[in-house]
């Protein structure tokens, strides 16, 4: 037989005790009423904690839902912006691309018109020396020397100064001028005469007189014959 469980006094008086008497251990000083009223106001405590949670979570979600906005609608501000600084830009190369087009055709016609310039200049230039090939400027000669009739005075004083013998024929000037027009200064060196032969062979015979002579004085004037050219070939 198993051994006999020993029974404890306390034991014995938890067994006298009934259901009712159990009540009042668990629940000290509290009627069933008092139970329900109490349970009552902690379910509706509960539901006021809820509550206020709930309505927390609302305004702070409507909160973070304005915010966003503001931040949504400032973004595409920013993106509307920065389009149309974008199209700006865009105009803007593309205006500077034109004008480059266009500073690129001036400079081409620019250049293409300083050719025609410079080809005009040398043109006439030649043309100009064309009609001076048959011009002799004579320097040193005093003023009023040729007198009121300079080619008839040059075309007998020439050969005299420079050796008849250069001389098979008379000269034929065409014309004779000093250069520049006006009376010179006092005590100012007197002006280059400028000779035009009719024949341009004379011409040549009178330079060519001229360089094998060497140095040539007139009255204690020293003279000198040059040919007549363009500034440019100065």
């Amino acid at each position: 037989m198993p051994p006999r469980k020993k029974t404890t006094k306390k034991d014995n008086v938890l067994e006298t005790l009934s259901e009712e008497d159990w009540l009042p251990l668990s629940q000290p000083g509290l009627t069933p009423d008092m139970e329900h009223e109490a349970g009552e106001e902690q379910d509706k405590s509960s539901g006021e904690i809820l509550s206020a949670i709930n309505n927390l979570k609302k305004d702070l979600k409507e909160d973070f839902a304005s915010k966003c906005n503001t931040v949504i609608h400032s973004i595409q501000s920013i993106e509307s912006e920065l389009k149309q600084y974008s199209g700006r830009l865009t105009e803007a190369e593309e205006r500077l691309g034109a004008v480059e087009d266009d500073a690129s055709a001036l400079n081409k016609t620019t250049k293409h018109l300083r050719q025609q310039v410079e080809s005009s200049e040398a043109k006439m230039e030649d043309l100009e020396n064309r009609s001076r090939r048959s011009n002799v400027r004579l320097i040193g000669l005093p003023e009023n020397t040729e007198g009121k009739d300079a080619c008839t005075f040059l075309e007998k004083w020439i050969p005299e100064i420079l050796g008849a013998g250069s001389f098979a024929a008379p000269l034929a000037i065409e014309r004779a001028h000093r250069v520049p027009s006006g009376r010179p200064k006092p005590n100012a060196p007197p002006r280059a005469l400028l000779i035009k032969f009719l024949n341009y062979k004379d011409k040549t015979k009178v330079m060519s007189a001229a360089y094998e002579k060497g140095k040539i004085h007139f009255d204690k004037h020293h003279i000198m014959f040059f040919h007549d050219v363009a500034k440019g070939d100065g």
